[in-house]
């Protein structure tokens, strides 16, 4: 129920009629509902990013597989990113029949850690740390250049860095991992 509809329930719940004393307490809540529901939806549009990817760079060390499309949902409401990989289906060799079943998606949520607002784009940054427990960090950012107000050449509207990062014990090093995509923002 939207907030036109409440306040027009009030409104005759109060006994308001359609008359010329009343007219104006009407059109006042009618007035306050229009300004609460336009809050409101730009209130959750400015919380919610949600873009479609293809991938741009695969680093073959993550092992992601053939990566066909993806998408990305940045949720300010929930502090989380979550980026979401649907693998290609496994082909089949000329002359035969095989079942051509689609993977099952690979999707990653983070904790959203740092949110940066500039002139040349909006960067949002998720991560998870498990070096101290002998795990990986793994990162995901999001800029979105939608409203980027500098003067540069963009192919995409939302680039992803998808980050892994541990420290080889075998060759005493630390391995850096990462994969790029791009895409365009659905909101």
């Amino acid at each position: 129920m939207n907030g036109i509809s409440i306040a027009l329930l009030v409104g005759d719940h109060l006994g308001f009629q359609l008359n010329k004393k009343h007219d104006s307490m009407k059109s006042l809540f009618v007035a306050l509902a229009l300004v609460m529901s336009f809050a409101q939806t730009t209130l959750a549009s400015e919380l919610l990013i949600v873009a479609d990817l293809k991938p741009v760079q695969l680093d073959p060390e993550q092992n992601l597989g053939n990566i066909i499309y993806g998408d990305v949902r940045v949720d300010q409401g929930e502090k989380s990113i979550t980026l979401r990989l649907q693998p290609a289906m496994t082909p089949c060799p000329s002359g035969f029949f095989c079942a051509q079943v689609m993977p099952e998606a690979v999707e990653i949520t983070l904790p959203l850690v740092s949110v940066e607002k500039t002139a040349c784009g909006d960067t949002y940054i998720a991560s998870r740390d498990q070096r101290p427990v002998d795990g990986m960090l793994t990162e995901i950012k999001v800029i979105d250049y939608s409203r980027a107000l500098c003067h540069v050449h963009l192919v995409n509207t939302v680039m992803v860095d998808y980050t892994h990062q541990y420290f080889d014990r075998l060759n005493f090093r630390e391995v850096t991992l990462r994969s790029i995509f791009g895409g365009e923002k659905q909101n």
